[in-house]
């Protein structure tokens, strides 16, 4: 013999009834199933007073999405690092370059001073020698 007590008219399933009633409906059968000898106690909790879906995450997913965000936000930290200390990096080449090119020009100069010099104290040179000389060139020419 088969127990027909939980039995519904064809066409209306556990289903059915759950979508198409009210919450205090689907209470109240609930509740005549858990009296009824069901081996599963259950308590309906109306909708509006569930916790928000959010919350009601497994603890792993919980613990995976803190991880993954405190994981981002050090991302974020390290691209901000990185980027102030490739600036400052550009900025130092940049002084470098400079500081080259003013070396240079520094070189240039010293150099164009030591050749100047070396001009002047040959045309000296050339002078001293002219005047030591016992001979002019007038008495050459006679």
């Amino acid at each position: 013999m088969s127990d027909t007590s939980n039995s519904r008219p064809e066409g209306q399933g556990y289903n059915s009834d759950v979508r198409s009633s009210s919450s205090p409906q689907v209470s109240s059968s609930l509740a005549a199933l858990a009296g009824s000898g069901s081996s599963v106690p259950f308590q309906a909790t109306p909708l509006s007073s569930r916790a928000p879906s959010s919350s009601r995450r497994p603890p792993q997913l919980m613990e995976k999405a803190q991880a993954e965000g405190a994981l981002q936000s050090h991302l974020r930290n390290l691209l901000g690092e990185h980027n102030t200390l490739q600036e400052k990096h550009v900025a130092s080449v940049r002084r470098t370059e400079a500081v080259k090119a003013e070396l240079e020009g520094m070189q240039a100069e010293r150099d164009s001073a030591l050749l100047e010099r070396d001009a002047s104290q040959k045309k000296r040179d050339a002078l001293e020698k002219e005047r030591e000389s016992p001979c002019t060139g007038r008495d050459e020419m006679l």
